[in-house]
């Protein structure tokens, strides 16, 4: 049954419970969504069929804790699948239903791309919609790229890179992922800007196939318009100067998101703490500070904030770093080559970064290098 359908039936009859009311939002948001008047056939699954899917939301079951949602592992007609499931904050009732329409909207345009967690469906009885996705059995690619380990003695999180993934997997994730968001943006006549690309929002399958997810902050550009005017949300480190400056989220944001991505994979080390470590080869003569992104996204604590007052370094540096910081196996000039695409993708000024169809291109033909 399509979803829009069910949706349509729910939303003429008077309002009596959350199904109606998150169906009517729903089917709001999808109408503004569509640009070609089509939809996805999307499952709409009852609490008792996710109940039992999960455990009643046993703990064993979580796979991922965010700070606004927990991502289940469940099992439904006999395949395993992903449950995401809003936390329960009274306070931000009204902040999670807009980010799970917002996300099963966006989501059910852009079904059947390899390289995107497909939604499967939802279910709107409870109070925030519950949404039903594809399972992909490997994880988060950040579980690849570093290791979190909790220092016995004081507490504090050690990171360090993880070696697992060898250099010819890592490109291969990254074009797969730069490929996703290419599609995001050239797909449908309205470019979908995904807003929150990072290495936690993208998942590995069984093959360590790329799965970009994670929509509930995508928006759509409006006919006519360059930009989308939105708060400034998401994880320190992947978002765009100009976007944090502004409030304007382009095409180019994804595209310094995805630059802070391809760091992470050229040295297993997180992005803040790349841009830390290199900004200090330049003598403080770095080309934007991190510290508005710090305040703007509210993430850590004044005391916190203080220790990041650095810069995104400049590509001088960034290459310097990396020559050093990059992973050892793997063809020399095809790592050398993506330090140097990752520096122009997180160039503070947005017209100097590549489109994602170019950084795809880029990213294929330096996959050929040293291949003859």
């Amino acid at each position: 049954m399509l979803l829009k359908a069910k949706l349509m039936r729910q939303v003429l009859r008077k309002p009596k419970n959350f199904s109606t009311r998150n169906g009517g939002l729903l089917l709001e948001e999808l109408i503004t969504v569509s640009s070609d008047g089509k939809h996805s056939p999307l499952r709409m699954f009852s609490k008792e069929e996710l109940h039992k899917a999960t455990n009643t939301y046993h703990e064993n079951g979580v796979c991922f804790r965010d700070t606004n949602y927990n991502l289940f592992k469940g099992t439904h007609d006999g395949r395993p699948i992903f449950i995401k499931k809003m936390v329960e904050n009274e306070d931000e009732v009204d902040y999670y239903i807009s980010c799970c329409i917002r996300e099963i909207a966006i989501a059910s345009q852009i079904t059947g791309h390899s390289n995107i967690l497909n939604i499967l469906g939802c279910c709107l009885e409870t109070k925030v919609p519950i949404l039903v996705f594809e399972y992909a059995s490997t994880g988060f690619l950040s579980e690849y790229l570093y290791k979190m380990e909790e220092d016995g003695v004081d507490g504090t999180i050690e990171v360090s890179p993880n070696v697992s993934l060898p250099w010819q997997r890592r490109l291969r994730i990254a074009i797969e992922v730069g490929e996703a968001i290419a599609y995001l943006h050239m797909a449908k006549s309205q470019p979908i800007i995904h807003r929150h690309v990072k290495s936690d929002n993208i998942l590995l399958d069984v093959n360590l196939r790329a799965k970009l997810f994670d929509f509930g902050l995508s928006p759509v550009i409006p006919p006519g318009e360059t930009h989308v005017d939105a708060e400034v949300e998401g994880t320190t480190g992947y978002i765009a100067p100009e976007s944090v400056r502004t409030g304007q989220f382009t095409e180019k944001s994804d595209v310094f998101g995805f630059g802070a991505v391809l760091l992470e994979l050229l040295t297993g080390q997180e992005v803040y703490d790349i841009y830390k470590e290199a900004s200090s080869l330049e003598n403080g003569h770095g080309s934007f500070s991190l510290t508005a992104i710090v305040n703007a996204t509210g993430g850590m604590t004044p005391e916190q904030s203080n220790d990041y007052m650095h810069h995104v370094p400049l590509k001088e540096a960034l290459t310097l770093y990396l020559k050093s910081k990059m992973v050892k196996d793997g063809e020399s000039e095809q790592r050398m080559a993506c330090a140097y695409l990752a520096g122009i993708c997180v160039a503070e000024n947005p017209q100097e970064r590549p489109t994602m169809k170019e950084v795809v291109q880029e990213l294929r033909g330096i996959s050929k290098l040293g291949s003859d």
